[in-house]
């Protein structure tokens, strides 16, 4: 692997590193991460899996989304079945659109009430939207539906607009009392959308759903959302590509690879889901502050976390808040264990230090955010 530029700056905050192996085994498995709510899945596929083992695999599309379930094992067919039904009834239960949803029912006044796994993800949303001030924002829906990427229908406001649709938007006016369930808006025009945690609560699901019928080897990708489960059948690690957002359409196109073993791999970007107006890109993940689709010279960020909902989530807010910002919450973050690959429009890319040896990039040599 190639000598890696290290950019050092002090700090007092400390989050734990993951631990990965710093080698990549001579066949790899590589799978192209797509923008945090990219609408498929794209990839190749090479894995030095003995010949008699037979993975179960099965394809769902769920959250505007081609999901793949791959598990081994003996019980891997009913562990893909159960998990595939679940994912079905979280597309359900957590979508803005869907009448008969908890989030539809929260946004048009018909039930203050939440419960099961609406319950879970409004928890860790408010939790995560703290740990981030606030620029993980589920509140910013009407922000997003005014730009039209729910219907497509794209559209720049005017500034006036945006102004008064932000007057009724911010996490701070939304109450969630955890022991009744009940949900209190501060503002009467509040709506919330879970769309940017939703995958990476759903792929901890199914890892759950894996660990509980003894799956000790599988893959999980919701999109641009990848579990790595557990090691490969031989005990090496897996291999995940994070997509080249320049050629968001060549499935092996990518900007790095990174070689994991039991961990989840999120990656948000403008290269998937975005319009163009008077020469100008206008991608679908709003700055909460702002009202204006995110712009700060990022291209895609992945983070590489042991948790899917906060990796998710994660992924967003960092994109939200640029490369220096997020180098910087990085460096203090106590709160959540995870890495990050930062890719920007210049074709630089950015790792942080806990994963630099089990990264290899394709844009040439990466430079290293650390610590100390």
């Amino acid at each position: 692997m190639s000598e890696k530029k290290v950019l050092k700056k002090n700090s007092s905050g400390f989050c734990r590193a993951a631990r990965f192996s710093a080698l990549l085994p001579a066949v790899i498995l590589v799978l192209s991460l797509c923008g945090c709510s990219a609408p498929g899945f794209s990839g190749s596929v090479s894995e030095d899996i003995p010949e008699d083992t037979s993975p179960v695999t099965q394809e769902v599309f769920a959250m505007d989304t081609h999901m793949t379930l791959t598990a081994y094992g003996d019980a891997a067919q009913d562990a893909v079945s159960e998990a595939s039904d679940r994912l079905y009834r979280l597309d359900r239960d957590l979508s803005a659109s869907d009448e008969s949803s908890q989030i539809y029912a929260l946004n048009h006044r018909l039930s203050d009430h939440v419960s099961g796994d609406t319950a879970a993800v409004l928890s860790a949303s408010v939790r995560l939207a703290g740990l981030t001030e606030n620029y993980f924002d589920i509140s910013v829906y009407p922000l997003v539906c005014a730009w039209g990427f729910p219907t497509k229908e794209y559209r720049v406001p005017s500034g006036e607009e945006i102004g008064i649709l932000l007057s009724h938007t911010g996490m701070d006016g939304i109450s969630f009392d955890e022991t009744t369930g009940t949900v209190t808006f501060a503002d009467e025009r509040m709506m919330i959308d879970t769309g940017a945690v939703a995958k990476g609560y759903a792929s901890d699901v199914v890892a759950g759903i894996f660990r509980e019928y003894g799956i000790s080897s599988g893959l999980i990708s919701l999109g641009g959302n990848i579990c790595a489960f557990g090691s490969k059948t031989d005990g090496s690690d897996w291999n995940i590509a994070v997509q080249d957002p320049f050629r968001p359409s060549d499935p092996d196109a990518y900007a790095g690879i990174v070689s994991c073993s039991d961990t989840f791999l999120i990656t948000s970007g403008s290269y998937q889901r975005y319009f163009t107006e008077d020469g100008k890109r206008y991608c679908h993940i709003i700055d909460p502050f702002t009202g204006y689709p995110a712009d700060n010279g990022l291209m895609s960020v992945t983070v590489v976390s042991s948790s899917g909902t906060e990796g998710d989530a994660l992924s967003t807010a960092l994109y939200v808040m640029g490369l220096e910002k997020a180098s910087e919450f990085w460096k203090n973050c106590d709160e959540a264990d995870f890495e990050a690959v930062f890719v920007t429009d210049d074709r630089k890319v950015y790792v942080t230090e806990g994963i630099a040896d089990s990264f290899q990039s394709s844009f040439g040599t990466p430079q290293v955010i650390s610590r100390g």
